[in-house]
């Protein structure tokens, strides 16, 4: 099973979303601003499913409705909003880009103490362009 998910992440769903999230990192201005959700009125003749999500971020968590097809999978859409699926056809959460960005770099400079902790809320921050005073 895990054999099976790992090949549709690698071949179906990830190549399909590196547009999208060229996409939303341009119109985010690499994760500095939180833009607009895009408004995609296509329609096309696929079949239509509603998938219920819920969306977390720093501050809260938003339920999303979304309405899937072939052509605009659920993880496509949620990218498109600034949210990773955990899942790459019915994904139930979804993860805000800024957090997961946070966890990247808090991850890659954890240490026993609280310094890794520190420095990574300081990096994150500077890449926000916000700058701190104190070290």
């Amino acid at each position: 099973k895990r054999h099976n998910q790992w090949q549709r992440w690698t071949r179906d769903v990830i190549p399909r979303l590196i547009d999208v999230y060229a996409d939303y990192m341009s119109r985010s201005k690499g994760l500095r601003e939180i833009p607009a959700t895009p408004c995609n009125t296509t329609s096309c003749s696929c079949d239509k499913k509603l998938l219920e999500v819920d969306c977390i971020s720093f501050d809260r968590v938003v339920h999303v409705s979304l309405q899937t097809c072939r052509c605009r999978t659920a993880p496509m859409q949620l990218l498109a909003r600034g949210f990773f699926p955990c899942a790459p056809i019915a994904p139930s959460m979804a993860f805000d880009l800024r957090l997961l960005e946070f966890a990247r770099l808090l991850f890659a400079r954890l240490t026993p103490n609280s310094t890794g902790w520190c420095e990574a809320v300081e990096v994150f921050m500077y890449l926000l362009r916000y700058r701190l005073d104190t070290k």
